[in-house]
């Protein structure tokens, strides 16, 4: 095993598997990864911002907003 150079699939530019993170990752039952380490980062952001948006509960929620939900 040695290390690989793998191109990014959001930017396109080439980041290095090293033989560490492979043995990582196929220790953990995941793929290779298919993002850099900077557009993991991102998109890891993104997701987690997304996330909370939607785990606001209904008590969080101003009375308006459920009224008009409810209509």
């Amino acid at each position: 095993m040695r290390d690989q150079t793998i191109y990014c699939i959001q930017c396109d530019s080439p980041f290095v598997f090293t033989v560490s993170e492979q043995k990582r990752v196929i220790s953990q039952g995941f793929d290779a990864p298919k993002r850099c380490p900077e557009c993991r980062k991102h998109k890891q952001k993104s997701t987690n911002s997304e996330n909370r948006r939607k785990k606001r509960s209904r008590k969080e929620i101003e009375p308006w907003e459920i009224a008009e939900d409810e209509d």
